[in-house]
């Protein structure tokens, strides 16, 4: 939400329709705690077109390089409170991010592959799941990390997609932001791409419950 870091004189992004799009998110990479393969530097962004972003019309912005140093855009006459009417959030949010160990989420495709090794009585697995979404629901917004689904990780049949690697989630909280019915938006991404640099490359993906 906000305005956007956005230099002057690059087209703005517009939606399917051509209309301007609000900034949903803004990551700079500088101002948080650096993970391999992750870059050290660059500003990530995620637009969202007012009418139908839930359609997933979406852009991925990735600035880099020299284009950090260019003036940035400061009028955004098009911004205006009408825009965010539809959007997950009407608020301002800033995300402080700490590194720290992400004890998985038992719906993520890559914590998926240890279930094999799990072997519950019967009887006990109501209690074993009710374990799982305390300890491994994988919910809150952040980089990397295991991803949390009410309808199930889209890589787990996308299989062209199963090696790529969650890039970013933001949750809903009942108090500043909801995605649909307390959804999960996220960021998904080759591994390549990632280390490449081309984050402009990930794709988008929400579900709700």
């Amino acid at each position: 939400m906000g305005i956007p870091f956005w230099p002057q004189g690059k087209e703005y992004p517009k939606d399917e329709s051509s209309n301007e799009m609000f900034l949903m998110c803004q990551i700079n990479f500088e101002e948080v705690p650096h993970l391999e393969p992750f870059p050290k530097k660059g500003i990530l962004q995620l637009f969202f077109s007012k009418d139908n972003w839930y359609s997933e019309d979406v852009k991925v912005i990735f600035h880099k390089g020299a284009t950090l140093s260019m003036p940035s855009e400061i009028n955004f006459p098009f911004l205006t409170p009408e825009i965010y009417d539809e959007s997950p959030s009407q608020y301002l949010l800033k995300i402080d991010f700490e590194k720290a160990i992400d004890k998985g989420s038992w719906e993520d495709v890559n914590f998926k592959k240890i279930e094999s090794h799990f072997n519950i009585p019967e009887q006990q697995e109501d209690q074993f799941e009710e374990y799982m979404w305390d300890m491994h629901g994988g919910g809150g917004s952040k980089i990397s990390g295991y991803g949390n689904f009410t309808q199930g990780d889209p890589r787990d049949y996308q299989t062209d997609k199963t090696n790529h690697i969650h890039l970013l989630q933001l949750d809903s909280n009942t108090k500043h932001m909801m995605f649909g019915d307390v959804g999960v938006a996220h960021l998904f991404i080759d591994k390549e791409h990632l280390k490449n640099g081309d984050l402009e490359k990930a794709w988008f993906y929400w579900d709700c419950c």
